[in-house]
């Protein structure tokens, strides 16, 4: 998430009650807490490129709930659970009912 805009997010069902644009909203301007738990506990951090997968639930109320890292190249317990923290500490919009959301979250490498 350095400097590169973060692909957009995949909602499901389809017609999830978030919108793409409101989750994206979400999750960029909390982007600094997910790139503190890449530069804490990734060794040599701003020399790695990887891929995190992240899925959670927004419920009714709008917290993010059921947080899980899908995916990782890190394969790095202490950095994803960080952004596993983090991610069920935001607030999102509240939808009409149960949004699930899976979000890919690329960070490069600086050069």
């Amino acid at each position: 998430m350095h400097a590169n805009e973060p692909p957009a997010p995949q909602s499901a069902p389809p017609s999830s009650a978030l919108s793409q644009e409101q989750i994206l909203a979400v999750v960029l301007s909390h982007a600094s807490e997910i790139q503190f738990c890449y530069e804490r506990n990734i060794p040599d951090a701003p020399h790695v490129t990887g891929r995190v997968v992240l899925g959670w639930d927004v419920n009714t109320d709008g917290r993010a709930e059921s947080v899980q890292v899908i995916e990782s190249s890190f394969r790095n317990p202490d950095a994803e659970s960080c952004m596993a923290r983090q991610v069920a500490r935001w607030e999102f919009p509240k939808p009409s009912r149960l949004s699930k959301v899976q979000f890919p979250m690329l960070f490069k490498a600086r050069r």
